[in-house]
């Protein structure tokens, strides 16, 4: 039987003597250790995050220290989810809950953001 190593992210940081520090964060595969309820409450919990409006697959992944496809699987199943109109800066969709946000505001919201770009 193969044993396959835990995926991992190196992270580093500058601790108060401007000294870095380099540690390893290990990335959960959640197909394996989570259920798929678990995992669905733990996306939408993000996305109702007041924090932001909208929100990436990535920017998912990382807070909650998932495998990226998993939440990209997670969010495609879930019903309650919108894909907005509009995306990032680097073509990476965004994800909000259609509770948060209506399509019209989708709308209105990625209008705004690309008449508020310089060029």
């Amino acid at each position: 039987m193969v044993q396959h190593k835990p995926k991992t992210k190196r992270i580093s940081t500058i601790d108060q003597f401007g000294r870095r520090k380099v540690r390893r964060r290990q990335l959960v595969d959640a197909s394996e250790s989570m259920p798929s309820e678990e995992i669905k409450s733990i996306v939408v919990r993000s996305l109702g995050n007041t924090k932001w409006e909208y929100r990436t697959a990535l920017g998912i992944a990382k807070e909650n220290r998932i495998a990226v496809n998993v939440v990209e699987e997670t969010l495609k199943t879930l019903g309650e989810v919108r894909v907005s109109v509009g995306k990032t800066v680097n073509g990476k969709k965004l994800y909000t809950l259609k509770s948060k946000k209506s399509f019209l505001g989708d709308v209105l919201t990625t209008i705004r953001s690309i008449n508020s770009l310089k060029y």
